[in-house]
């Protein structure tokens, strides 16, 4: 994500498409449940209703299998991690490999 950063007059900042992805992989995956804040922020951002659902899951799981991008699993206990969230965005990481 980083190496597509975009400089601004001061410092970098992410690109539009992975700052959006990086909101969603965080409201899914170190959240139990998605905010009313992100849902709206979200579904602005990608022009359909996100929500805890496979769609979500796939969109995020065809992203992160596109990019290359991997899901490290937090060691700070101080991080939420949903494994629940995980395992099925994996499942759509998988699918998309057996294709």
């Amino acid at each position: 994500m980083l190496d597509k950063r975009v400089r601004t007059t001061e410092f970098y900042i992410m690109d539009d498409e992975n700052y959006k992805y990086s909101l969603l992989y965080h409201a899914l995956l170190h959240k139990f449940s998605i905010k009313e804040a992100y849902i709206d922020t979200l579904n602005d951002m990608f022009g359909t209703e996100i929500g805890n659902d496979d769609g979500t899951y796939k969109l995020l799981g065809n992203y992160m299998r596109k990019m290359g991008y991997m899901i490290p699993i937090p060691v700070d206990r101080g991080v939420e991690f949903n494994k629940e969230k995980y395992k099925k965005v994996c499942e759509f990481i998988e699918l998309q490999e057996r294709e």
